[in-house]
Formats: C-alpha cells, structure tokens, sequence
C-alpha cells in the first residue's frame, strides 16, 4: 500500500522507521552474537515480563522489572554502548534483588557473572539458566571448543557435549 500524494510523514513517525531500521538490523545480526545488546535486552525483557518462560520465577517472578527507559531498543542500546558494552561480556544487576535500571547494572564476562551468581547463592556448583543454555549452543556454533566452554562456565566437558546434543535441556527455547 502506497503512500496517499502529497504525505508528509511526523516526525513521531519518521522516529518509528528509524527504530525499526535499527532494530530489524540488530536482530539480524543477533546470531552471531548471542551477547549482543538486541538479545539481551530481548531476553532481559522476557525474563522480567513472560510468565511462560522458565527463567521468569527467578527475574519477574520475584517482583524484578526493568527500568521504563529501555522500553525502547534505541535507548537501551545507547546506554549500553555508553556503559562499556563490548563482545564478550553479559548484562549484569550489581544487586541481584534489584531491578534492571541503569544505576543497577554493568557489563562483565560470563565468567565473572557465573562466579558472581554462585557466590550470592552460597553455591560452589554451578547451576545453569536458559540463557546459559543458549549461549553454549550459540558459542560452539561460532567455533568455540566444547573445551573451552566447559572452561568458561566451570562445568565439565561432558555436560557441554549432553547440552550441544540436545540430550539435556531438550525443552529449551532456541527462538530467544
């Protein structure tokens, strides 16, 4: 459907198309980066808001949203950039009982939030999350060794390899 003769678009629409434009880049570009700003803030979101994903018990489930501001993608994006995101490193909430807000959160290594998530459990096991799941999967499709996975998330190869499989963790949403 065309546009009618003589159309001059809002600015609030013209604001629309460029996000869009951003967005429908960022997600096209979200699988060789299962880190990137666009999947985390998709799945920071859902954590928060899908009472149908598993991991919401432990985000929204337990009253943790996510600051107004990064409803939109853009501005999320900005403040991520701005904040020190690079490859390689995961959104982290300083106070794992506060919300995701701009004064709450950083940017570490999935390492360092692993052994972070431990320490606050009181846990030296390592309990894994759906995300960390998809992330296994996302990094040995980019070439990481089951090795050096194994390495980065302190669980042994063998569990790497059962996950890869599929033959733990059958359920796991892949459409993040």
């Amino acid at each position: 459907m065309g546009q009618k003769i003589g159309y001059k678009p809002t600015e609030e629409h013209k604001r629309h198309i460029s996000e869009a434009k951003i967005i429908h880049g960022d997600r096209c570009k979200q699988k060789s980066n299962p880190n990137s700003p666009y999947t985390m803030w998709v799945n920071m979101r859902a954590r928060c808001r899908d009472k149908n994903k598993p991991d919401y018990k432990y985000y929204g489930g337990k009253g943790i949203k996510v600051y107004s501001g990064w409803n939109n993608y853009t501005a999320f994006k900005q403040w991520a950039l701005d904040n020190g995101w690079k490859p390689g490193l995961t959104i982290d909430r300083i106070d794992n009982n506060g919300n995701y807000e701009p004064n709450n959160c950083r940017f570490i290594t999935i390492h360092e939030n692993i052994k972070k998530r431990n320490a606050d459990e009181g846990n030296p096991s390592i309990k894994l999350c759906d995300n960390d799941v998809y992330i296994i999967r996302s990094l040995y499709i980019l070439g990481y060794t089951q090795d050096e996975i194994a390495n980065l998330y302190v669980i042994s190869q063998a569990n790497v390899g059962k996950i890869i499989r599929n033959i733990t963790w059958i359920d796991t949403n892949e459409s993040r």
